[in-house]
């Protein structure tokens, strides 16, 4: 039996773990600014943009 795991943020943690995990390394400031961008576009009243 295999389990896999994969981690959602690149962190040091994840990095230092044995044995190694798979990890995704996530633009967290860019998403939080897509996000951002997006509820003020809903406050102004137009459709958010996607990516």
């Amino acid at each position: 039996m295999h389990l896999s795991l994969i981690a959602w943020d690149d962190s040091t943690l994840c990095r230092l773990a044995s044995p190694p995990l798979t990890t995704m390394t996530v633009d967290v400031h860019r998403y939080g600014v897509l996000v951002a961008e997006a509820a003020l576009d809903c406050i102004d009243g137009c459709p958010a943009q996607t990516a």
